[in-house]
């Protein structure tokens, strides 16, 4: 049954796991899954990228505010 299994699939790690667990390494049913985090980790990256660069143009304004009110 293995030899079987091991010309279907490349490597042993993939035979055993198809052997004893049923586990099919080139089903692409958790690809989805797997393509929604990796979009979902960019969005964040590309977030937190976003509200540095707000917040350093925020507090580069505010330093230029004078701390002395000249009177009329």
């Amino acid at each position: 049954m293995i030899p079987v299994i091991f010309k279907v699939y490349g490597t042993r790690l993939e035979a055993f796991l198809a052997a004893r667990y049923g586990v099919d390494m080139r089903d692409e049913d958790g690809a989805m899954s797997l393509e929604w985090a990796v979009v979902t980790a960019f969005l964040v990256l590309i977030a937190i990228a976003v509200a540095a660069i707000l917040t350093l143009k925020a507090r580069s304004q505010a330093n230029q505010i004078p701390d002395v009110v000249q009177s009329p």
